[in-house]
Formats: structure tokens, sequence, C-alpha cells
């Protein structure tokens, strides 16, 4: 074979050999494409999350619902227990208004006058103040209608001086009034036993020791 053709020979064969190194490398590059597709797009991810984030948060201009206010329901006008003053004696005790600046309150009052065609006058046992009986409120609408007091009903015709003064080491017996230097007259309403008596007072029933110590 000659030089030249020889020459020719080699030629085609490094071309030869340049094609196939061409084709090896090319399912590198299409590896390589397929790998970018599958990786996630950063920037796409975070637009999306920002997006997200814009729904999710309020809207500023909205402003909060304001609160509701109720307001608190004033308490009742105080009233006096009821009694019928067609009924009331000389010295009954009944518990009635008093105006004047020391009680401004219902207290205790001793009947001291009957006058005809009016509303009996009483003395009220706090002040000293007289006037006449009130068994509501100035500016009370309405006449009160509470419960009696059953102490007023124990307590009736009973001038608190006449009463037998309470001590620990005294006896007591049944239905006898007292005075205590704390709840004020009472009358013994039960003997519980020898050295305990039962007591109704103006603020309720009290037990009492009697015959303390002997």
């Amino acid at each position: 074979m000659s030089d030249d053709e020889n020459a020719v020979l080699e030629q085609n064969e490094a071309a030869g050999a340049t094609s196939e190194s061409d084709t090896k490398d090319e399912p590198t590059n299409e590896a390589t494409a397929e790998d970018a597709n599958a990786a996630p797009d950063d920037s796409t991810a975070d637009v999306k999350k920002d997006a997200g984030a814009e729904t999710d948060a309020a809207p500023e201009g909205d402003a909060a619902p304001a609160a509701v206010v109720v307001a608190p329901t004033p308490p009742p006008r105080p009233s006096a227990p009821e009694v019928d003053l067609s009924t009331l004696a000389i010295n009954d005790r009944v518990k009635c208004w008093c105006g004047k600046i020391d009680c401004k309150d219902f207290t205790l009052h001793k009947v001291t006058e009957l006058p005809e065609g009016k509303k009996p006058r009483a003395v009220c046992l706090q002040c000293g103040a007289v006037h006449f009986v009130r068994l509501q409120m100035p500016g009370s609408s309405r006449r009160a209608t509470p419960a009696v007091n059953p102490w007023i009903k124990a307590v009736a015709g009973v001038v608190p001086e006449d009463a037998t003064a309470y001590t620990l080491q005294g006896e007591f017996t049944l239905d006898q009034h007292i005075l205590h230097t704390r709840f004020g007259l009472g009358k013994v309403i039960d003997r519980v036993s020898d050295k305990k008596i039962s007591v109704l007072f103006e603020r309720g029933t009290k037990l009492l020791v009697q015959l303390y110590g002997t």
C-alpha cells in the first residue's frame, strides 16, 4: 500500500474514533438535563410560600369587633318590714325610716303618739329624733312589702331597761326578755340544754351560754 493510501486510512480511523467519543458523551448530557428538570426550583418555591403567607394574613384594614358593655343592674331601694299602722300602740317597737343625718336608714323606733287621722309618731332609738312612722324610703314609688321580722312581735311592748341584763353566769327561763350588750333586746325562745339558750334578737337567733363555771 502506498504512503498516500496509508495517510487516508489513518484520517478515516481518526474521524471514526472522534464520532464514537461524541456518541458516548451524549448520555451524560441527557442525564444532566434530567437531573436539572428533577431538581426543585428554589425561586418558585419561595414565590409560592410568600403567596400563601399573604393569603393567610388578615387584611390590615379590618378592625376588631367592639366589646359589648352591659350596664349593672341598680340595687333595689331599702325598705322596712310590712307593718299594719292601725295595730300599733303606744310604746310598740317598729322599724321605720329615719331621715336624720346620723341615721339615713331604717332603724328601730318606739311609738310615742297616735294622732287621730294621721300616721303614728315614734322616737328613733338610735338618734332620738321624733317623726311620723315611714315604712318606705323617701322617693320610693311603691309601698314596701318585705316579710315581717318576728323579733318585732317578740319584743312588742317591752322596754329595754326592764329586760334582764345578760351575763354568762346568769340563768334564764323560756320567754324571758334579756338585754345583750352586743345584740340588744332579745327573747329566750328555747332552752337547748341546762347551760345553753336560744335567743331571738333583731339580727336573728343566737345561741348563748348560761350558768358558765357552775
